[in-house]
């Protein structure tokens, strides 16, 4: 009997699935039978994502067929490029980007998807409006990065800009009254990077090994974020800073008399474009625009510099402790972090009596395994704050490297307890983002939770590069709701909290806290390595005493998948610890009025 109603059942979901997919046909073929109406395009594929790249050419050919004899003859490098070869880069730029306003349909028949993409041809300058409001995007953030020194973002934003306005009719768009043109940013690239000066903290050679540290420096002021290529005699090897101290390391014994360095300062973000199919596209479209920046850096025998005895807490520590909160249990604490600094290099956790539990132990085992983290061989100055939980020791330099991503200079904050022990490990927001939100949290009284804020954040990230489950699972609250997409529907989050979108704002999918578990869980089984970046970051005070609103630009890298966008959180710090009710990921979003922020709830 139970066969039979099963049986029943499985026929009854195909009879409703054919039906859906009878009903999708006949709204294409409607479509279709009105060609006065409709610019379309209908691709099939057994990959969703190139079959759907297809018909927005085909849909994108058709506009372009329109509005080509506006395209005027362009000359680049003092060779003349035609129509069809700018149609081919500003086709590109639409194909392989975000259409908001470009409708589809798609039903998939066995294995083969058939993607079905659609717009009024009374509404198609939509889609050039909202390539504007991309661009705008790109350079506001390129302009907020530059002013914390975050070169590497700024770099990227800038030519992403520049990329994309080569897709605009006029070729040019304004922004804070002032007209950019590709070659307008593509200077002001040039002339940031012909700025960063560069000197050389030390070059050793120890052990078959060449180590080098430089310094990188912008306006007399650190750098705090850089994409660099290094040359090691056989090729460029890219290396990723978020300070502006950078270690290389060289093994071999072809380097014990190198006498120069030759690298490349990323400009394109090259090797961020290996992580964005659009981008890394248009790169290739747009190739003629070669954005290089060169250095030779004199390598003469220099020593690490060791900080003084007397300003040294722990002898092999070459690390100097700002210790303003006057932490009394700091020699304790720096004893206990040489020996996990020397099991971090070695990659065997042998001495768990430092740490404080079973928990901090698993995330630095999780630590090893997944980002072979190591401490930087250059003397450093770390901070010592006091914390809502104990202290904190803030900036360790590290080395963080997963199989198949980048080798990266990091920066690590550690948490102790009275006593000494270890009870955390995170990965830190940039240092420039930190400095920013202490003194504005000073300055508005509430830096207590604002610190809370952005220890919490740091363990968000920390969780998911670490792929700890279980760390995940306690950041949510039972009742959280996880939206991919634009808005949130409106819900019953709490008496107190509501949401001011309608229902015709709800675009794409909800989730609950344990349907994104079980979701996040196949995704740490399938990636050999998971990364967040938060390029951006603002912290706002809800109406609400201690409920906080963060949004942020997020990177998120895997071995399968990458992704930017940003990131929202509605975070409660009313409890014994931090739960997040919502979590909001709207992906490739830069439109301002359309990302979620703490003004669209209303607390009651």
């Amino acid at each position: 009997m139970r066969f039979i109603l099963i049986f029943i059942s499985t026929i009854f979901a195909t009879m409703i699935y054919t039906q859906n997919v009878d009903n999708i046909k006949q709204q294409i073929l409607s479509i279709q039978s009105q060609p006065d109406i409709y610019y379309f395009g209908l691709a099939e594929g057994r990959q969703r994502k190139e079959t759907d790249q297809k018909a927005l050419q085909e849909l994108m050919s058709k506009i372009f067929v329109v509005v080509s004899s506006e395209l005027t003859t362009s000359t680049i490098d003092g060779e003349e490029v035609d129509n069809d070869e700018k149609l081919e880069k500003v086709m590109g730029v639409y194909t392989y980007g975000r259409l908001p306003d470009v409708e589809q349909f798609s039903y998939k028949k066995g294995p083969v998807f058939h993607i079905f993409r659609y717009i009024k041809k009374e509404d198609y300058q939509k889609i050039f409006e909202n390539k504007k409001i991309e661009i705008c995007g790109f350079l506001r953030e390129a302009k907020e990065n530059l002013k914390l020194n975050q070169l590497g973002k700024s770099f990227r934003n800038y030519y992403r800009a520049a990329v994309a306005i080569e897709a605009l009719q006029e070729a040019c768009v304004t922004f804070e009254n002032k007209i950019y043109t590709s070659e307008i940013i593509f200077d002001e690239i040039n002339s940031i990077a012909g700025q960063i000066k560069i000197d050389l903290v030390s070059n050793i050679y120890e052990y078959e090994t060449c180590y080098i540290v430089l310094d990188f420096s912008f306006n007399d002021k650190p750098i705090n974020d850089l994409n660099i290529e290094y040359y090691d005699l056989h090729d460029f090897i890219p290396q990723k800073t978020n300070s502006n101290l950078v270690q290389l390391e060289l093994y071999g014994k072809e380097y014990e008399n190198m006498g120069k360095l030759s690298l490349k300062i990323d400009l394109k973000e090259d090797m961020y474009n290996s992580y964005n199919e659009q981008t890394k596209i248009l790169s290739r479209l747009f190739e003629c625009e070669e954005l290089e920046e060169y250095r030779e850096i004199s390598l003469k025998r220099k020593k690490v510099k060791k900080i003084k005895t007397k300003r040294r807490i722990n002898p092999d520590l070459n690390i100097e402790f700002a210790n303003d909160a006057n932490c009394p249990i700091l020699p304790e604490f720096a004893s206990n972090l040489n020996i996990l600094f020397s099991m971090l290099d070695n990659e065997f956790l042998d001495n768990e009596s430092i740490f404080s539990d079973e928990k901090i132990v698993k995330r630095i085992k999780q630590v090893i395994d997944c980002n072979h983290t190591k401490l930087l061989n250059y003397p450093q100055k770390v901070q010592i704050n006091k914390t809502d939980t104990g202290w904190e020791a803030r900036q360790f330099g590290m080395s963080v490297s997963c199989e198949g991503f980048p080798t990266r200079n990091e920066t690590v904050v550690i948490d102790f307890d009275d006593t000494g022990k270890i009870y955390n490990f995170g990965y830190t927001i940039n240092p420039a983002l930190h400095e920013l939100f202490e003194s504005q949290g000073t300055a508005a009284g509430d830096w207590d939770y604002r610190q809370i804020a952005i220890k919490f954040l740091e363990n968000y990230k920390t969780s998911y590069t670490t792929k700890n489950i279980e760390d995940v699972e306690t950041l949510y609250s039972d009742d959280a709701i996880i939206i991919t997409g634009k808005v949130v529907k409106r819900t019953k989050l709490d008496k107190e909290i509501s949401t001011d979108f309608s229902d015709k704002e709800i675009i794409y999918f909800k989730k609950t806290k344990q349907e994104h578990i079980a979701s996040q869980k196949e995704v740490f089984k399938a990636n050999k390595f998971v990364w967040l970046q938060f390029d951006s970051f603002n912290i706002n005070v809800a109406p609400i005493d201690s409920v906080y609103g963060v949004s942020m630009k997020q990177n998120y890298y895997s071995s399968t998948y990458k992704d930017e966008g940003y990131l929202f959180l509605l975070i409660d710090f009313r409890g014994e610890y931090p739960l997040i009710h919502v979590r909001n990921w709207q992906p490739g979003e830069w439109d301002l009025s359309k990302q979620m922020k703490l003004e669209n709830f209303r607390f009651y």
